[in-house]
């Protein structure tokens, strides 16, 4: 119960990378989306146990659950999800589209990163240029 807007959303930023790679991919430009999971930053270690505590666990226990849900066993690091966003941003990624780059196997994801350069032109009613990279966060 109470799922129904995340997993919407979700499925949103899924159609909305492929729908928008469809009408740009002759441009140059690139439209995937990396959905990372749990990874250990400053924001998830400050309001993580308040999150935690909403969950009725600590915050190691929380954290220990999604990493159990992962294939790994463990969260990510921001070097791996960085990795990858540097990749697709790079010429070595230029023919990269219209994918969604899900780490570690999660069934629920806890953040979505949507990466695409028409994201800023959207916003400044700028012609997006392949040789430019914008990353716009979805929580």
């Amino acid at each position: 119960a109470g799922m129904a807007n995340y997993v919407a959303a979700k499925h949103a930023i899924h159609g909305l990378t492929k729908s928008a790679a469809k009408e740009v991919g002759t441009t140059g430009v690139t439209v995937n989306a990396i959905c990372p999971g749990l990874i250990i930053t400053d924001i998830v270690k400050t309001n993580g146990p308040a999150t935690a505590a909403a969950m009725g666990m600590t915050f190691d226990e929380m954290v220990a659950m999604f990493a159990a849900e992962a294939a790994i066993h463990r969260p990510n690091t921001v070097e791996e999800v960085g990795a990858v966003a540097v990749l697709l941003a790079s010429d070595a990624g230029g023919g990269i589209t219209a994918s969604r780059v899900n780490f570690s196997a999660r069934v629920r994801n806890v953040m979505a990163m949507f990466t695409a350069n028409i994201a800023s032109a959207a916003n400044t009613n700028q012609p997006a240029r392949p040789d430019q990279t914008y990353v716009h966060f979805q929580p």
